[in-house]
This record gives structure tokens, C-alpha cells and sequence, in this order.
């Protein structure tokens, strides 16, 4: 890879942890801050009517992950398990991929409950008078990134790209969504002294919930349109809990997940240390859905936004003005989903008569929405790439389908430059400094593994069953 400029040469990257194990392990983050991260549930709101139809969701209060920089580095520091404690996120992602309860109780959960994230557990954010003279010096505010997860996901299914953003300097907070959509969810009850706690299933359709005179199409689209509107209002409820976190408002004990006395330092160090001038908003999938609805709506607060492979079918009448980058799986496609990421460009439909000798440019100014807005997808990859599993479990993951034939930790590696390239780019005036990789940039020599603009859409529209 051609760059700029280099990440600090004490920056870590991401390999696998040196070591014979039997267990499954997540990649290194590539950043040179340790990472620390912390969970924060909120109590649930007032119940909607629509808590009464069956086969569709209603909101609940907020459960969100928080990925962030730390200089902690002590070993004696917790580090956080992938899945949480309870067996029914593995029985959910189970469920999801349809195998039978028992292989889920007698191998998923065996498999993953002891995979750790290399992170350390509610330590606090790093700050500029603690940084160590063995890395780069950290801004006072942090601008932020919130990641929305894909269907049948869950608060840490991305937590290696995620992990790697706050390994830079981000905070980064991912909704584990309410709505039905993740694998599982465990929700404490109103009282933060009760052990009582509600699980969400993922939500399957149910065709006993079409209405009279609606089609099972019909139906879907009404359950995938409520689904994307209540993940876009928990994305507008993590930025009430960052601005709360902000001012020193939010107390511990509103937090029903953890000790309230572990949480309270951690909680403070983020007392006006948030950047909301500089804010991201990301997903994956129906995360990308989730995205594109979330930057459809007036007066939201992201001046970008990142698109990872998404689910088009949920989105109604998308009108993103910010830039954002969409990059794109080699395989996750089909014309429908194609001509409305086209149409949501504001380009003309695709014609394979398109002047071939433009293939390699990005897609030209005059034809976007945004001049800065991007395209491009990841050669030798599948949907489920950008996520953990990729990463722990290649061969099983590429023989289901599920990955591509590339290696994982490089398509890790080209998503987060990728990203942080982009991000750079709009953000020029951002006072955390980013590594630059020139291949992303306009006229400069692209790594053999990326393909962008007319060429991108001319590959994946020629991959197409005719």
C-alpha cells in the first residue's frame, strides 16, 4: 500500500495474538491506544400501542456499547467477554442461522464463551495529560462514531472494526437494537436493585400478523419500516446519553447494567471530552439501512456517514445530503438493492453501455448528491466480512458463504483504512490526525483488492444471474 502518512510506528495492527490456543481469538486492533469500553442501559420508555400487535416491535429503553481510547495498560484490568455471560445470545445467533437448539447449547456456546475482545472494562477514557510519550498525543474532545449493527447482530458483533476506530482516537458507541433485529437482547427491569430481566428474541416475521387486505410483501415492509425507525431513534438516544456524558449529568446510578461504584470514574472521564462537531454515523446491513434513514432525517447531527453492504429493502424515501462512503461485499447484491443505492445517489440507471474508459474513476461530481460521496466494494468478500466472525472463525464462515475467499484481517484491515481515509478527508479541520492511505484517493494507485466508482458498479451489476 501506497500512503501519506504512517501510523506512529508504535502503533499495534491487526494480527492475530501470538500463541497456540484452543480458543477462538479476535484480532489486535489496529491503533496505537489501548482500548477501553463500557456498557450503558437506560430504563425503558412508556410502551407504544403497537406493543399490542403481534409480530412487530415497540420501543424499549437503550442498551449501548461504548468503544473508546484509554492509556490504561495494566493486566490486572478486566477484559470483557465477546458474548455476554448469558447463553442466549449464542442460542440467538443459533436460531438465526436456523441450526437446532442442542447445537446451539452444545457447540455455538461452548465455542464463544470464552472469547475475550482485547480491551480493558470500564477504565477510563484516555486524556491528553496521561498520554504516554510511546504515542501520539490525544485531543481533548473526541469526535464519535456511531455503528449500527446488522440483522441478527449484536452490541459487539463488529467490535473489531469498532475497536479499531476507538484504537485511533474515536469514541464509538453501538446500539444493541430493541426492535427484534439483534440475534438476542437482555434487558434489565425498571429497578436497578432487581435481578429480573427481559429477553428479546429475534424477531421472525410472523404471516399471522398480515392484516386484512395486505400482502406478505406488504406486511414485511411494514415490520422491516418499523423496525428502521425504531433503530434510528436509538441512535438519536445514544447522542442524548453522549450529551449527558458530556456534562457530567448522567449519574451511575442510572445505568442498570454493572456496579454503579466501577462505572462512576469511567463515567466522569467523559465529562467534556466530546467532539460533536466532528460525529460519524455507520452500519452494516440493516445497520446501513439504519444509517441511511438516521442521515435522511432533518436536523441530525452527522455531517458523514460510512455504508457497509446495505439492506435497501427497509428504507422509504432516503434523502442523504452528507457525504458517506458505501462500500460494498463482492457478492451481497441483486438489482433491486443496486438500482436503489443508484437512485439514492441521484445517478441515472445503470446501462452496460456505460464508456468503458471511465471504469477505473471514481463516479463523477456532477451525477452525486454530494461531490464527496464514494462507491466501491471489497474484492473476494461476502456479506458477513466486516464482522467478528470473519475474523474467528474464517473457514467455517467462507464455508457457509458467509465470508469471501480473502483473507479476513486484510479485509479488516482495507475497511478501517478505508474509513478513516474518508472520515479524513471530510474532517480536514479535525484535531485528531488520522493515518492517510493514498490508494483511496482519487488518481492514486488502488490496492488490487478494491474496486471503486464505474468500475464498481460495472462489476457488480455484470455478477448479476441474467
Amino acid at each position: 500500500m501506497t500512503t501519506n502518512a504512517k501510523t506512529p510506528s508504535t502503533a499495534k495492527t491487526l494480527i492475530k495474538p501470538a500463541g497456540f490456543s484452543f480458543t477462538a481469538k479476535l484480532p489486535l486492533y489496529n491503533g496505537p491506544f489501548n482500548v477501553g469500553m463500557m456498557d450503558i442501559e437506560t430504563k425503558p420508555l412508556a410502551q407504544s400501542d403497537s406493543s399490542e400487535i403481534k409480530g412487530m416491535p415497540y420501543k424499549r429503553g437503550l442498551l449501548v456499547r461504548i468503544y473508546y481510547p484509554t492509556t490504561v495498560t495494566s493486566n490486572s484490568c478486566k477484559k470483557p467477554h465477546w458474548l455476554p455471560i448469558s447463553p442466549l445470545y449464542a442460542l440467538g445467533y443459533s436460531s438465526f442461522l436456523n441450526l437446532p437448539w442442542i447445537v446451539g447449547r452444545m457447540l455455538v456456546s461452548p465455542l464463544t464463551s470464552k472469547v475475550t475482545i482485547p480491551s480493558y472494562w470500564q477504565t477510563p477514557l484516555a486524556h491528553p495529560s496521561d498520554t504516554q510519550t510511546t504515542i501520539p498525543s490525544i485531543p481533548h474532545r473526541l469526535p464519535v462514531v456511531v455503528f449500527s449493527h446488522g440483522l441478527a447482530g449484536m452490541r459487539t458483533t463488529y467490535s473489531t472494526l469498532c475497536g479499531s476506530l476507538a484504537a485511533k482516537g474515536f469514541i464509538v458507541l453501538v446500539p444493541e437494537h430493541s426492535d427484534g433485529s439483534a440475534c438476542a437482547t437482555i434487558r434489565q427491569s425498571n429497578s436497578s436493585t432487581s435481578t429480573q430481566h427481559e429477553h428479546i428474541a429475534y424477531l421472525r416475521p410472523d404471516k399471522t400478523s398480515v392484516l386484512p387486505g395486505e400482502t406478505t410483501d406488504d406486511y414485511l415492509l411494514r415490520l422491516r419500516r418499523a423496525q428502521v425507525e425504531i433503530r434510528a431513534d436509538e441512535v438519536d438516544a445514544c447522542i442524548e446519553i453522549l450529551k449527558k456524558l458530556d456534562m457530567g449529568s448522567f449519574d451511575p446510578k442510572d445505568n442498570l447494567i454493572g456496579n454503579h461504584a466501577e462505572s462512576g470514574p469511567c463515567i466522569d472521564s467523559f465529562k467534556s471530552r466530546v467532539d460533536f462537531q466532528h460525529m460519524v454515523m455507520a452500519g452494516h446491513s440493516f445497520g446501513g439501512a439504519t444509517t441511511i434513514t438516521v442521515l435522511s432525517r432533518p436536523n441530525m447531527p452527522f455531517r458523514c456517514g460510512i455504508i457497509l453492504d446495505p439492506w435497501m429493502f427497509p428504507v422509504h424515501n432516503p434523502n442523504v445530503t452528507v457525504p458517506y462512503l458505501s462500500i460494498q461485499s463482492e457478492t451481497f447484491h441483486w438489482k433491486t438493492n443496486l438500482d436503489q443505492m443508484r437512485s439514492m445517489m441521484g445517478l441515472v440507471p445503470y446501462s452496460n453501455t456505460t464508456d468503458s474508459t471511465a471504469a477505473s474513476t471514481v463516479l463523477t461530481t456532477s451525477t452525486l448528491q454530494h461531490p464527496h460521496t464514494r462507491f466501491g466494494y471489497i474484492r473476494h468478500t461476502a456479506h458477513n466480512n466486516p464482522s467478528d466472525f470473519s475474523g474467528l472463525f474464517p473457514t467455517v464462515i467462507q464455508w457457509a458463504g458467509q465470508a469471501g475467499s480473502a483473507d479476513a484481517l486484510r479485509v479488516y484491515r482495507i475497511n478501517d483504512d478505508w474509513m478513516c481515509e474518508f472520515i479524513a478527508t471530510i474532517y480536514e479541520q479535525m484535531e485528531l490526525k488520522l493515518p492517510r492511505s493514498a490508494e483511496y484517493k482519487i488518481g492514486q494507485e488502488q490496492d488490487e483488492m478494491i474496486a471503486v466508482g464505474d468500475q464498481a458498479w460495472n462489476d457488480l451489476y455484470s455478477r448479476l444471474k441474467k
